[in-house]
């Protein structure tokens, strides 16, 4: 997986008791596209530690966003489904309509 991910978003959450705190909230591609992660993964101990979670995190958004179109197909017109679920969509339609025919018809 690693090898067609360009860039992790490093961002910061504040914690009370240590201050800003590092986190993961999103990958790109090397294609340029983003997936913004359901939950941000902390960047705390080893390396190996936190990348695992990045690997979860990616997991558990592909499979929310999966499940949420699924759900969703039956109810929304195609383009209200591209346009109003999953706004990131329009930017790639081929892609998108491509997996929507072959998972949800």
């Amino acid at each position: 997986m690693f090898g067609s991910m360009a860039a992790l978003t490093v961002t910061h959450l504040d914690d009370i008791n240590r201050g800003p705190q590092p986190v993961i909230s999103s990958v790109t591609s090397i294609e340029g596209e983003e997936l913004v992660l359901v939950q941000r993964v902390p960047m705390e101990g080893a390396v190996e530690s936190w990348l695992a979670g990045v690997v979860a995190a990616v997991q558990k958004t592909l499979k929310e966003y999966t499940t949420d179109a699924i759900q969703n197909y039956a109810d929304t017109p195609l383009e209200d489904f591209v346009q109003k679920v999953h706004p990131y969509v329009p930017t790639y339609v081929c892609v998108s309509f491509s997996v929507y025919t072959n998972v949800c018809m």
